[in-house]
């Protein structure tokens, strides 16, 4: 019987289970994965301040970069923000190694498969990835951190619920560059790629994220043809990538809505499993990253209190949606209903929209050569 059973160990899970440890609590962090973020489909970049309060090893920050390019049909930008590329396995790691440092017990290959609700405890039955083997482990609260299709919206109706019409695909290319020149985030806005989304480059330390995403009820093609497009056709890439290897492809879903109910009882849901991307770019390690220490908190008092029931675990609804990242979330969502209504009329909405919000940030017009 733990305290606290965090179910995955991507950033939000590893950090909630590093700051509910800190504090003294019996945790355990389920990853389905033999090691965290190995099998995670991300573009990994991140502004640094979001992490500015957590020490993290040279591989974890991996490639640190400032300049962010926008291509847009008509006109380019550059803008300037201290930023970090990393590679997810390196990264997830890292989290959920300092989460074990402050006293967390970590089990990787471990795959959540049902969980029962009693009055003193949340049981969660386990399947060894490896062996096959299937055991129970119980905690008087758990937090759903596993992503999209979260089981805390199957089992419990809270949580991020995923549509067509609130849900990206994001298909990536892992290309190996030893080395690469790169010294800037590259994004890139063509309707033909995404009708409602963009394409991107990503450098790495010794290679590149090369994605392209996009929402699900207004994707034209298969992801992964968009890809090949973007990879093999555009003007720029297919110059820079000709004779480089592929050494891995991916695709996941991504949110693109906030959840309408995060809490019940004995329970809180964190991350992508919340909705906490944001609505527009679809970056989600930052806000997951904010939560963390909200959801600590109403833990650390529920445990104090012995308060489990959901009027009380609302607490973490009503906090977390004070936060600045919350309204920023919230703002950009309802931005893009309103750009998806405009979208029936116009079919570069979502360019255009992207392009405001750009010079918004007070980015500088460019032309970009590399």
């Amino acid at each position: 019987m733990f305290d606290i059973v965090v179910i995955g160990a991507g950033p939000a899970g590893s950090r909630v289970a590093a700051e509910t440890a800190s504090r003294g609590h019996d945790v355990l962090l389920l990853e389905k994965d033999k090691l965290p973020g190995e099998k995670n489909v991300c573009g990994g970049g991140l502004l640094e301040h979001f992490v500015s309060h957590i020490p993290l090893s040279h591989r974890a920050r991996g490639k640190e970069l400032r300049k962010w390019c926008y291509y847009f049909p008509k006109r380019n930008y550059t803008l300037d923000l201290p930023s970090l590329s990393f590679q997810r396995s390196d990264f997830d790691s890292h989290l959920a190694q300092l989460a074990v440092m402050h006293g967390a017990k970590l089990q990787t290959s471990a795959r959540v498969e049902d969980a029962r609700f009693a009055n003193d405890r949340v049981e969660l039955q386990v399947k060894d990835g490896t062996t096959g083997a299937k055991s129970s482990v119980s905690g008087r609260i758990v937090v759903f951190a596993d992503g999209p299709f979260t089981m805390a919206w199957q089992k419990l109706g809270i949580g991020f619920h995923a549509t067509p019409d609130n849900t990206a695909l994001g298909a990536v290319y892992e290309v190996e560059w030893p080395d690469d020149p790169y010294d800037c985030f590259e994004l890139f806005f063509d309707t033909r790629l995404s009708p409602w989304g963009y394409a991107w480059v990503f450098p790495k330390m010794d290679r590149l994220n090369v994605g392209v995403g996009c929402l699900m009820s207004m994707m034209k093609m298969n992801p992964r043809e968009s890809l090949d497009i973007f990879v093999r056709k555009h003007p720029l890439m297919a110059r820079k990538l000709v004779g480089k290897r592929i050494i891995r492809f991916a695709a996941a879903c991504i949110p693109f809505a906030p959840a309408r109910r995060i809490s019940w009882k004995r329970s809180l849901v964190i991350g992508d499993a919340a909705g906490t991307a944001d609505p527009i770019w679809g970056g989600g390690i930052g806000p997951a990253i904010q939560a963390a220490p909200v959801a600590a908190g109403v833990i650390s008092e529920a445990l104090a209190s012995e308060r489990f029931d959901p009027e009380f675990m609302a607490q973490y609804d009503v906090r977390w949606k004070k936060t600045r990242w919350y309204q920023e979330i919230r703002r950009r969502y309802y931005l893009s209903r309103l750009g998806l209504t405009y979208a029936r009329l116009d079919s570069q909405a979502f360019v255009r929209m992207a392009e405001i919000l750009v010079r918004s940030y007070r980015a500088k017009p460019a032309d970009i050569v590399h």
